[in-house]
């Protein structure tokens, strides 16, 4: 059950990793264009 919650939570980090890297990258392109 902890391994579960565990692979979860990396899950989720994960997806928040990306969602953060593509909206810095939007950011980005916005701000040097």
């Amino acid at each position: 059950m902890l391994a579960e919650s565990l692979t979860e939570i990396q899950l989720e980090a994960t997806i928040l990793k990306e969602f953060v890297r593509s909206l810095d990258e939007r950011l980005v392109e916005t701000y040097c264009v």
